[in-house]
């Protein structure tokens, strides 16, 4: 008898084997998603700062000009603007990087963005880009994860709004993740593990 036409036996073991790894599997995952709206409006924070939400840590870090000097300078503004197509509240992030570090390593993060203008720092598991817009990284693997954005114009102006995925292959976790820009808002912050 060929391997294909060989009567399977023992698939019902299998199946629950495989039915109670999956379900181990997505019982153990927690997801967090951050969309800032208990935050209060006009709220500032400095490189230095940190908060410590459900399942992370936030730290407000040095953003990289695109000529590769840093700066400690910047500020993250709490504003109602909704700019990245989010929630009303967002971070205003200007000269400045937002890091996320997950309790648990995560596998995929995901947040809303709005760029009008100046360079952009993403960095995934301490890999860096400095880059002229968003759009560049897509389709780059930083930190081992793949990166994939979308974005679309804002009509009247001048700026686009988006969304960056940060998805890790098997076998890769993020430790940390962030991002920081000169024009530039975020929202809807998404990440799990």
């Amino acid at each position: 008898m060929s391997p294909i036409s060989r009567p399977l036996r023992n698939v019902a073991p299998l199946a629950a084997a495989a039915t109670a790894l999956l379900l181990a599997g997505s019982a153990t995952a927690a997801s967090y998603f951050y969309p800032f709206t208990n935050a209060t409006a006009g709220s500032t924070y400095h490189v230095g700062d940190s908060l410590t939400p459900s399942g992370s840590t936030v730290e407000f870090k040095q953003f990289q000009w695109f000529d590769g000097t840093w700066t400690a300078t910047g500020v993250a503004t709490v504003t109602l603007s909704a700019k990245a197509g989010g929630f009303a509240n967002e971070l205003n992030l200007n000269n400045i990087n937002l890091r996320v570090i997950p309790d648990t390593p995560a596998v995929y993060a995901t947040y809303k963005y709005a760029y009008f203008g100046g360079n952009v720092n993403l960095g995934v598991n301490g890999d860096l880009r400095n880059t002229n817009r968003p759009s560049d990284v897509d389709g780059d693997v930083v930190g081992g994860c793949d990166i994939s954005v979308t974005e679309v114009p804002i009509p009247g102006s001048g700026g686009v709004r988006g969304e960056v995925d940060i998805d890790c292959p098997a076998g890769v976790v993020m430790d940390k993740f962030g991002v920081g820009g000169q024009e530039f808002f975020i929202d809807g912050v998404f990440f799990e593990d």
